[in-house]
């Protein structure tokens, strides 16, 4: 148990492996170090379909959206995009001006 209270680890029990049971029922969520474990394909599977069938922490869980398609959109000034055009944005600093690139 470390000091968040989170047990990072594999349960099990009868043969069963209850961390991956947990996780299938919404109880526990994967840890990111998971991915270097024996059960990574099983936890990840599991927490799919508990975000899937919203079940318990999942229950109100909503996919972000990697990105979002933008089309006819139209400026006051008349210019407008094309339909799927991508539109790629950096943030700048106060003071810096963005650079022809």
């Amino acid at each position: 148990m470390f000091e968040g209270g989170n047990f990072i680890g594999y349960l099990h029990m009868d043969g069963t492996n209850l961390s991956v049971s947990l996780v299938q029922e919404g109880l526990a969520k994967m840890h990111f170090t998971a991915e270097r474990g024996n059960y990574y394909k099983q936890l990840s599977a599991a927490e799919e379909m508990a975000k899937n069938a919203k079940r318990n922490i999942w229950k109100n869980f909503v996919e972000k959206k990697e990105t979002e398609e933008v089309s006819n959109i139209t400026w006051d000034d008349g210019v407008s995009l094309l339909e799927n055009t991508t539109i790629l944005a950096r943030p700048t600093l106060r003071g810096q001006q963005f650079a022809n690139t």
